[in-house]
C-alpha cells in the first residue's frame, strides 16, 4: 500500500488509511454495498451533488422551462449556458439519456469547458459507465489539476463503484492536500463519519 495514501490531511484532522482501508472494505463487503446510481451528484457551485451522500434528488420535468431553454438554444445556437441548464434539467428529471448529448455538445464547441465536462463525468457514473466517468474526470484534472468537485467525484466513483480503494483514497487524498478548507474535503469528512457510525452499528 502506497505511503502517500497513508493519511488524510484535512483542517488539522489526520485520518489514517488503515482504518480508511477497513471501513471501506467492511462496507463494500456488505449486502448491497455501493451502486454508481447511489453516487448522486457533487457541489460545484450549480453542480449536482453523483456521488457520497444520496443520490441526487429527482424533480419532475417542468415541459415550459424545458421548452423556454430549447427556444434560447435555436435562437443562439452558442449558449452554451442555456445547454447546460437543459442538460442539469434531464438530469435532475431523470432523463440521463438526454442530458449527455447537451453536455457533449457544449464540450465540442468548448473542450476546455470544465464545467459541462464535470457535469458529463458525474451523469456518466450515475448510468454506470464509470470507464467513461474516470476518463471525464481525468481530463478535468489534467487541464486543472486541483479542481476540488473533480478530485472528490473521481474519489467517489472509483471507491464506491468500482472498489478501488487505493484509487480513490489517492484522489481523495490529493482534494484534502490542495483544498482542505472546500465543502468538497467537508463532503469527505461526513461520510467517513458516516461510514464509521455505519461500522460502528454492526
Amino acid at each position: 500500500m502506497r505511503k502517500d495514501n497513508a493519511i488524510f490531511f484535512a483542517g488539522g484532522l489526520v485520518f489514517g488509511l488503515l482504518l480508511g482501508y477497513f471501513v471501506f472494505a467492511t462496507v463494500s463487503q456488505s449486502p448491497g454495498g455501493f451502486s454508481a446510481g447511489g453516487l448522486g451528484a457533487t457541489s460545484m457551485g450549480t453542480a449536482p451533488s453523483p456521488q457520497g451522500q444520496s443520490a441526487m434528488t429527482r424533480r419532475v420535468l417542468d415541459p415550459q422551462e424545458e421548452s423556454a431553454l430549447k427556444n434560447m438554444i435555436q435562437q443562439n445556437p452558442d449558449d452554451n449556458e442555456s445547454r447546460i441548464r437543459l442538460g442539469n434539467l434531464y438530469l435532475e428529471s431523470g432523463h440521463d439519456d438526454q442530458a449527455i448529448p447537451l453536455f457533449r455538445e457544449v464540450l465540442e464547441k468548448e473542450p476546455g469547458n470544465n464545467h459541462a465536462r464535470l457535469h458529463l463525468a458525474q451523469t456518466l457514473a450515475d448510468m454506470g459507465r464509470l470507464d467513461e466517468s474516470v476518463s471525464e474526470y481525468q481530463t478535468i484534472l489534467t487541464n486543472e489539476p486541483a479542481n476540488p468537485a473533480a478530485l472528490l467525484g473521481l474519489g467517489r466513483v472509483r471507491l464506491y463503484a468500482q472498489q478501488d480503494i487505493n484509487g480513490g483514497l489517492e484522489a481523495w487524498n490529493e482534494l484534502m492536500r490542495v483544498a482542505p478548507n472546500s465543502q468538497e474535503a467537508q463532503s469527505i469528512r461526513d461520510e467517513l463519519e458516516a461510514l464509521k457510525s455505519a461500522h460502528a452499528m454492526n
